[in-house]
């Protein structure tokens, strides 16, 4: 995968968009070496994890004005919601990058899930439903630690596929001269 565009990049810019405008917004000491020392992921996808598994609770909200707390508040709410999208397009990038066009739905079921759930009941469903299967969100991202492998694994199955289809054994059937 190149650094310039694939799926971590994308990740990147899509982060530091998300945050951007939260110049006043800081993370919980806990959650902040969760997301920087993270032995597993880069910061950008742990701390995309860390607001989709904990919630804005990994925030700090330290204000005395009650204007002021309001727009951390607002700034909090549109995070977590951009944070769901960015995580299904994250998805799919990762999806684009294997040569498998099912790979994730074969190695990843949860992705699906929440990926149909996107897909078809977005505008119906608040924020807070959409995430609300923690379980399924700590699978992904558990099964993400070991990308490598799911990658191998479309790679070994597409191959497979592309010998055994009749295009690929006709080549292989031998001519008499």
């Amino acid at each position: 995968m190149h650094k310039s565009n694939g799926p971590l990049y994308l990740l990147n810019q899509e982060i530091i968009n998300l945050i951007a405008g939260g110049n006043d917004i800081t993370l919980k000491e806990k959650h902040y070496l969760e997301i920087c020392q993270n032995k597993f992921f880069s910061p950008s996808v742990a701390f995309l994890k860390e607001v989709l598994v904990e919630g804005v609770g990994i925030f700090a909200l330290t204000s005395e004005n009650f204007k002021a707390e309001s727009h951390r508040h607002a700034t909090l709410n549109e995070i977590r919601e951009r944070a769901f999208s960015i995580f299904v397009s994250y998805l799919a990038s990762l999806q684009a990058h294997t040569d498998d066009p099912h790979c994730l739905e074969k190695h990843l079921p949860e992705a699906s899930y929440f990926l149909e759930r996107y897909r078809y009941l977005e505008e119906d469903l608040e924020i807070d439903d959409l995430l609300a299967d923690k379980n399924r969100l700590r699978k992904i991202f558990d099964r993400l630690q070991n990308f490598d492998q799911i990658v191998k694994a479309c790679q070994k199955t597409s191959l497979g596929k592309k010998s055994a289809s009749p295009r690929a054994s006709s080549s292989k059937v031998k001519r008499k001269p």
